[in-house]
């Protein structure tokens, strides 16, 4: 198993995920957080079809915040979006 540069913490957290998918067509959703670390955090429920090095938004309450994708599930896996 790999070593983590930081801990990660489970919490579900209903957020709002924000911006533009593979074919440039804005979009905007609700999902969940799995895991929280320092850094980013671990989504479920993506329904876009994103990459690696897109920018998203993502909304928990008043607070807004801008991340790179890092890693996507790979298409008809258990960790598919």
């Amino acid at each position: 198993m790999p070593i983590r540069r930081e801990p990660r913490v489970a919490v579900p957290i209903s957020v709002r995920l924000w911006g533009l998918d593979r074919d440039g067509r804005v979009f905007s959703q609700n999902v969940k957080t799995l895991d929280i670390a320092t850094s980013g955090a671990r989504l479920f429920g993506v329904t876009a079809s994103l990459e690696r090095g897109f920018i998203v938004g993502l909304q928990c309450g008043n607070m807004r915040a801008r991340f790179m994708v890092m890693w996507v599930g790979e298409k008809g896996s258990s960790r598919e979006g």
